[in-house]
């Protein structure tokens, strides 16, 4: 399942959980032996970013020549993309996961541009410099609300 629709999301938001719903889709169409399980469809968890898509195509397109590996999951985890799966899995099933795994820290998340791992606020990302710009500043405005919502607490639980 690619993500859940909630009340109050913006018209793009819904779009990007459409769009990221089709896709998996597409994907377990093109290679359903890798999201099965004695024949019927597996639950495979995806939480990949949109700029590491075509990773993900790549990691499928060289998993799916081998006969008994299936994906459990494909997520983001500490700035990294990581592949999860089940089965016997020869070495070089095990060299290729790791070669995409490498990869997602050279690839921007957001858009596929080339990136580098980034820290902000704990938080470990790799993005390109612009996708970090505009992070530093969400981060930045989150930050700043979140101050001047404890500076006027009525209650005086909160001040510092």
């Amino acid at each position: 399942m690619a993500g859940i629709k909630w009340k109050g999301m913006s018209p793009d938001e819904e779009r990007a959980v459409d769009e990221a719903e089709e896709w998996e889709n597409r994907l377990f169409a093109k290679y359903p032996k890798l999201f099965s399980y004695r024949g019927t469809r597996s639950w495979c968890s995806f939480d990949s970013p949109t700029g590491w898509r075509p990773i993900v195509e790549q990691a499928c397109a060289a998993l799916a020549e081998f006969e008994d590996v299936r994906l459990a999951q494909v997520k983001e985890k500490f700035g990294g993309l990581r592949v999860y799966y089940d089965g016997n899995v020869s070495d070089r099933a095990r060299e290729i996961v790791h070669s995409i795994e490498e990869q997602s820290f050279k690839t921007c998340e957001e858009c596929g541009a080339p990136g580098k791992l980034s820290h902000v606020n704990y938080w470990s990302r790799t993005v390109c410099d612009e996708h970090l710009a505009a992070w530093k500043a969400r981060d930045e405005q989150r930050r700043t609300a979140r101050e001047r919502s404890l500076a006027t607490d009525p209650t005086g639980r909160y001040k510092r």
